[in-house]
């Protein structure tokens, strides 16, 4: 870790200039992602625990919203019923049945989250 954090407070040179390096590694170093692989090991197991312990182990973690099934099967039923209908104002009030409906439905979820699963990637380069 000594060595790791010398390599961060290095530096470089450019042209005979001497430059500080406020954050990361400099650019070319061959040891970087070496050590910052390293240096990381730590997040890795810690982001691995955390996930075990959080992540939900079902395959699935949502389910059909059951509100959204039941105004499906309504819509079905009248649809039904439209079809059966002849011409008048019986199908005019089954037609705004449907799009009052549809419009309820429309702002709920299809599906309700039942657990949570969490992904890790790390990426460090030089």
């Amino acid at each position: 870790m000594d060595l790791y954090w010398k390599l961060v407070r290095a530096g470089y040179l450019e042209k005979g200039v001497s430059y500080d390096v406020k954050l990361g590694v400099p650019q070319g170093c061959l040891v970087a992602p070496l050590l910052s692989n390293i240096y990381l090991n730590e997040l890795d197991t810690y982001m691995a625990e955390y996930i075990d312990k959080v992540s939900s182990k079902e395959k699935l973690i949502s389910k059909i919203n059951p509100k959204m099934a039941n105004m499906s099967k309504k819509l079905g039923e009248l649809q039904e019923q439209l079809l059966s209908t002849k011409q008048g104002v019986g199908r005019k009030e089954i037609l705004k049945s449907i799009k009052l409906l549809r419009k309820n439905r429309n702002t709920l979820p299809s599906r309700i989250r039942t657990g949570v699963r969490i992904h890790y990637v790390r990426y460090a380069d030089d």
